[in-house]
């Protein structure tokens, strides 16, 4: 026999359906009306324009690169569906604020990929004193480029000009040095995206970054400047690691949080090891914070801190199946070139291999709390006394994913990660930027929530 639906329930679910189908019609008339406005005001560029036109909807142009040349201050170019033959190099101009950028953003609902003919030497570089642009929407294909598929070429020197304050977001980036590796060939690094020298400021929203390099050291996005975030990209399928920060300079105050890094290091080095298999790896700088990241796929470790990373943060992160350490610190490739002062907490780290699930291999003031380990070899462990602390951590117990097999790492009801973390205030927002009630964080990615349903009701 079947509930009978309570009237007030039946009530409340019919205002409900009725609620939500006109927000959806009103969503979408103000989304078809706030594309017109973007239209009328932007400039245009469509395979079937011509540069000598006046860049309208109507009358588009027929390259990027002329159209960029049209562009001031807080204007916008659209790019219409189709695949533009060219590199931008050094050829987007400066905008002078947030509140007054330079845009290049694809054309709502079309896709435009931008794949530069062979002997380009990238498919976007940003130079000088660029500063201000956001590129939106596009797939950026680096398969005739000589290096990488966007490079942000900053200045060590601080006193001379270096690209800052660029927007990176909803772009798919792939095949950096595929023209060296179709020949056999490798001559130059070739990441995803690389940021160099004084490239601050930069924002990498919500890309796709896959399938780019050659060797193990090309890296799907390697950044090695300062005050920049990296916030819910998927990057897979690169030669080297996932995300790379900082080397060879101090790189300060960087944001990883939010992102997907899977089954990376696809190539083998030279002693033909994956030496270079880290999801995500923090190096020479200072206070990098990286939270709420899943990691799963990677043969050194799916977080490495070392090579002078000092201050780092890694908080609420969920790892699963890694080769190699889950997260490591200190290693070092001469044992003198160690991190300081990093704290490991709230982490998930499921292992699949026989190496320890966290390991402080020469860290120097190491804090490793409340994190929870489970697999082939779940303990902490650590190398050298090193002032290290070791507390408070949930070793060998399995996190009970809802669904690991397929990737859905969210907690069960009865997972002993809830409210098992450290309160902490940097990770106020979970990976689905659910709000963490305070002084009861869970542990992982994560924040446990209970669903219900009002069509419970009509189950028998």
């Amino acid at each position: 026999m079947r509930k009978r639906l309570p009237l007030v329930v039946l009530i409340l679910l019919i205002a409900i359906i009725v609620v939500s189908a006109s927000l959806f019609l009103w969503r979408n008339r103000e989304a078809e009306m706030s594309l017109q406005a973007l239209v009328e005001s932007a400039y245009v560029v469509a395979l079937d324009g011509d540069d000598a036109q006046a860049g309208t909807v109507e009358a588009p142009f027929r390259t990027i690169n002329r159209a960029l040349r049209a562009l001031k201050p807080g204007d916008t170019l659209l790019v219409r569906g189709g695949q533009y033959a060219e590199s931008l190099n050094n050829t987007i101009p400066s905008g002078e604020s947030w509140e007054r950028p330079v845009t290049l953003k694809a054309y709502p609902g079309e896709q435009v990929i931008i794949m530069p003919p062979p002997g380009a030497e990238r498919v976007i570089n940003f130079a000088g004193d660029s500063q201000y642009i956001i590129v939106d929407g596009f797939i950026l294909d680096g398969t005739h480029t000589q290096y990488e598929v966007i490079k942000l070429s900053g200045k060590e020197d601080s006193s001379e000009p270096s690209p800052s304050h660029i927007r990176i977001m909803n772009n798919e980036i792939r095949n950096a040095g595929a023209a060296q590796s179709s020949n056999g060939e490798y001559r130059y690094f070739s990441a995803g995206i690389l940021a160099t020298g004084q490239s601050n400021y930069i924002e990498y929203l919500h890309n796709i970054i896959h399938d780019n390099g050659v060797t193990d050291f090309d890296h799907g996005l390697y950044h090695t400047s300062s005050f920049s975030i990296i916030d819910g990209n998927h990057i897979y399928n690169n030669k080297g690691s996932g995300i790379k920060i900082g080397w060879g300079q101090n790189a300060r105050d960087n944001i990883v949080r939010n992102n997907i890094v899977y089954n990376n290091n696809t190539a083998e080095g030279d002693d033909g090891q994956k030496d270079q298999g880290r999801g995500i790896g923090v190096y020479a700088g200072t206070g990098t914070l990286v939270y709420n990241n899943i990691v799963w796929g990677h043969h050194h470790s799916a977080i490495d801190v070392t090579y002078g990373g000092n201050d780092a943060r890694i908080i609420n992160n969920t790892i699963h199946n890694t080769t190699g350490w889950g997260i490591v610190i200190g290693f070092g490739a001469d044992g003198t070139e160690t991190a300081q002062n990093t704290l490991v907490a709230n982490n998930i780290v499921y292992q699949q291999s026989d190496l320890p699930a966290i390991m402080d291999a020469r860290g120097v003031d190491t804090v490793i709390e409340n994190n929870l380990t489970f697999g082939l070899d779940p303990h902490i462990d650590k190398d050298a006394d090193t002032n290290t602390v070791i507390q408070n951590n949930l070793e060998g117990v399995d996190p009970l994913f809802v669904d690991a097999d397929n990737f859905d790492f969210e907690l069960q009801g009865n997972s002993p990660a809830i409210n098992a973390g450290l309160t902490l205030d940097m990770v106020a927002l979970d990976f689905n930027h659910q709000a963490r009630p305070a002084g009861e964080y869970d542990i992982g990615a994560y924040e446990y929530t209970q669903s219900f349903f009002l069509l419970s009701w009509l189950k028998p």
